[in-house]
């Protein structure tokens, strides 16, 4: 199951009913009602998931990020022409204090998480993050603390630059997006950055 999370989208979220039925050492597992309809919904997705694209050198690619309740997960993509071909899909579950951050704490945890599992891709190509202003905002302050100055040093080995979501989104981003069988909002308020630095000069 770990090995086909690089083919699939938001993978964490899709298949969180077998982990949590594998979660331990249990001689027996429970294969609930729950686990029969992902398993179900799983095997429709590989029936007609996207093919994954390699790319060249020289490639600018862009990264697109995602958030839930219980994961965060992330789409790198290459453009070719006008269209966008997936490179390489990323997820993490969220731990239970991690459930807890703010909306643009997960998605600066979610950026994170994909330079650690697609290191190769961010060390050989530049990246375009495509998300809301605020976590550049963030991110790139000198007034911030803690973990997200933590984060923001692991960012700045990279060559990574911000720009704000197109308000049409492309296909591969709208396919990405609609996997999720839930609302999701990746929206950070200005009241939310505020608090963030507010809390960053208490300091």
């Amino acid at each position: 199951m770990a090995a086909l999370t690089m083919f699939i989208s938001k993978a964490t979220d899709r298949c969180a009913h077998f982990f949590k039925a594998l979660k331990g050492s249990k001689k027996y597992i429970t294969w609930t009602d729950e686990c029969d309809e992902a398993f179900k919904n799983l095997k429709d997705y590989m029936s007609k998931a996207p093919l994954l694209s390699k790319p060249k050198v020289g490639d600018t690619l862009i990264i697109y990020l995602v958030v839930s309740a219980s994961a965060v997960s992330s789409v790198l993509i290459r453009k070719d022409g006008h269209v966008e071909r997936p490179v390489y899909y990323a997820s993490k579950a969220l731990q239970v204090a991690e459930t807890r951050y703010s909306n643009i704490e997960k998605l600066a945890l979610a950026l994170v998480m994909s330079t650690r599992k697609l290191r190769p891709y961010f060390q050989a190509h530049s990246i375009i993050v495509l998300t809301n202003p605020h976590l550049r905002q963030i991110l790139q302050s000198p007034e911030i603390s803690g973990r997200m100055i933590k984060w923001a040093i692991t960012l700045s080995e990279f060559d990574i630059s911000y720009q704000p979501k197109p308000a049409e989104k492309g296909q591969a981003m709208a396919d990405f997006i609609a996997d999720f069988t839930y609302p999701v909002d990746i929206v950070s308020t200005p009241k939310e950055v505020v608090s963030l630095l507010s809390e960053a000069q208490k300091i």
